[in-house]
């Protein structure tokens, strides 16, 4: 991701701190599917990599309570705010392809919806793989290239976005890009499961103001000025993707599984 591009997210993310929990019921479900895939045995070192508010580490100490758990997040209010709602956690703000640890310290690194915003997979897998100790595990969810394909649909057909502007803003990796760049780290035993869980909306509106309160609507300011075709893409999406009252969007997430053996 371009520094520009990167500074622009952890922005976003750190206005939407203050609300993210009450938004983020999809990645909180996601978390508890993540949570049912860690391994039982007890843990002496854990790492939550883009620990968002903390919620997700709240739980990692409550299932391995003897551990020692640090999580990370590479937006300032992120982690500002997770250290405020939870003061006994160890907190810090970093950069997942700069882990500041030595080499060989956790049993387990967990990531819950991190890594589809940064741009160098291979190099931050490589990074929790460097960091794990041997047979320690990896295990993370990832939201993927499918996610929201019925929005940039209904902006692509109202000619909000070009083709090429839809690719460009598409960042998000496909499922072969995530299982490349996990075997090219390095990290073995890998084990992917999939799944595309909907969420419905009242309309294109309330997608577009939630992907906001998130910090995860990632437009251009120029974006919003084409209102007309706006509402032509909201129309186009109330007649093809429509759910009961409302419209549906789809995202794709990736669970991850893998070990550090050398």
């Amino acid at each position: 991701m371009l520094a520009q591009e990167t500074q622009r997210v952890r922005e976003a993310f750190s206005r939407a701190a203050c609300q993210y929990d009450t938004l983020a019921g999809l990645q909180e479900k996601i978390g508890e599917r993540l949570v049912t895939m860690l391994p039982q045995n007890d843990c002496d070192a854990i790492l939550d990599i883009g620990m968002g508010t903390g919620r997700l580490t709240h739980t990692l100490s409550q299932k391995y309570a003897g551990a020692d758990i640090f999580c990370f997040d590479f937006s300032y209010g992120m982690a500002h705010y997770a250290k405020q709602k939870y003061p006994r956690l160890n907190v810090l703000q970093a950069d997942a392809c700069a882990l500041p640890f030595r080499e060989g310290v956790f049993d387990l690194i967990v990531s819950n919806s991190a890594y589809q915003w940064i741009e160098d997979l291979t190099g931050a897998f490589n990074q929790a793989r460097v960091s794990l100790k041997d047979n320690g595990m990896f295990c993370a969810a990832v939201f993927t290239q499918e996610t929201l394909n019925e929005l940039f649909c209904a902006l692509q057909q109202a000619s909000v976005l070009s083709t090429q502007e839809v690719l460009n803003r598409r960042r998000l990796p496909s499922a072969a890009q995530v299982e490349d760049a996990l075997k090219a780290s390095g990290l073995t035993n890998i084990k992917i499961e999939r799944a595309v869980e909907k969420i419905v909306f009242g309309n294109m509106w309330d997608l577009l103001r939630w992907l906001k309160g998130l910090g995860a609507n990632r437009m251009p300011t120029q974006f919003y000025t084409g209102k007309n075709r706006l509402f032509r893409a909201n129309e186009y999406y109330q007649q093809h993707f429509k759910e009961g009252e409302g419209v549906f969007a789809s995202f794709e997430v990736l669970w991850l599984q893998a070990k550090k053996q050398e």
